[in-house]
């Protein structure tokens, strides 16, 4: 998540600062990496049923810890997020 909304060209709000807790983070990684990421835990996929637009390969990118094998990891913004704390 802080790669993207610190450092990355693109705008994520990241309201909770990672506490599985908004879902202002959610992305779409391509299928090539949904595969190689470690699986979601619980608590993440219950924030992304409550998320709009979720799609297969949905995650909170506040979980997705970035490791160096995961250089070139490729994800997508979805059009539209709901902060699930307000």
């Amino acid at each position: 998540m802080s790669a993207i909304r610190d450092v990355g060209k693109l705008s994520m709000e990241g309201a909770c600062d990672g506490c599985v807790q908004c879902g202002t983070c959610h992305v779409y990684l391509s299928e090539k990496w949904f595969n190689q990421v470690p699986k979601a835990k619980e608590e993440e996929l219950d924030m992304l049923d409550k998320s709009l637009d979720v799609k297969d390969t949905s995650r909170l990118a506040c979980q997705v810890e970035l490791t160096a094998a995961m250089d070139g990891l490729e994800a997508e913004l979805p059009k539209n997020v709901t902060n699930l704390m307000m």
